[in-house]
């Protein structure tokens, strides 16, 4: 489903973004909202730019996990497609022990690290 970014930057299901006043939800615009999901769970990551030296296939994101893991997250947009580099490099880091995985939404990150056994953070109400 069609999905756009409100004034407070949450991503927000639509049935016609374009007529809500929001716009298709960028590669970009999810990464930015995993990547603070991410740090809000005690996680240590960035966003991976590739250069003309670089591996190819490598994450969007990378980082470690509360416990230490190395973790890469491939982030595609509802119909973007992974490549076989991409494919490639995330089988690569599962083999070496780390958690890598493709993703769409802040939801299939909690959902993958749930699995694994990283939770969000309990908020101090003081």
């Amino acid at each position: 489903m069609p999905a756009y970014i409100t004034g407070s930057g949450t991503i927000q299901p639509v049935r016609d973004a374009g007529r809500s006043g929001g716009h298709r939800v960028k590669e970009s615009d999810i990464s930015q909202a995993i990547i603070k999901d991410l740090r809000s769970m005690g996680c240590f990551c960035f966003k991976h730019w590739s250069g003309g030296f670089a591996r190819r296939g490598i994450s969007d994101i990378l980082g470690c996990l509360p416990d230490g893991r190395f973790i890469a997250v491939e982030v595609k947009a509802e119909k973007g497609r992974v490549s076989e580099y991409q494919e490639r490099f995330i089988e690569d880091v599962n083999r070496c022990g780390g958690l890598g995985f493709i993703a769409r939404s802040v939801e299939e990150v909690r959902e993958r690290l749930s699995q694994v056994g990283v939770k969000p953070r309990q908020r101090k109400l003081f």
